[in-house]
């Protein structure tokens, strides 16, 4: 699998790809969790990449019904999007 995207890709090899990824790009990480704290954010500021945390729970019933809170990943980004007017 991973060999058939480094030869669509165009990479020479898995050493290139890997090469690419952590020397040529900027690494960043996600970190998803039931509830940052203190803790974690001095942890992650301690690091020399690019971190976010993402708080996601879940909730279920004792008949299984469950229900999810998260605050969307880069939630406070927000794009304008212009319409066009309506001919």
């Amino acid at each position: 699998m991973v060999e058939d995207f480094i030869e669509r890709a165009g990479y020479r090899n898995i050493d290139n790809l890997i090469e690419e990824m952590f020397f040529d790009r900027e690494v960043a990480c996600i970190v998803v969790i039931d509830q940052s704290t203190d803790e974690l954010e001095n942890v992650l500021s301690q690091l020399t990449i690019k971190t976010d945390i993402v708080e996601f729970q879940a909730f279920v019933s004792s008949d299984e019904q469950g229900i999810f809170k998260f605050q969307p990943f880069q939630g406070d980004i927000k794009v304008d999007i212009e319409t066009k007017p309506e001919l």
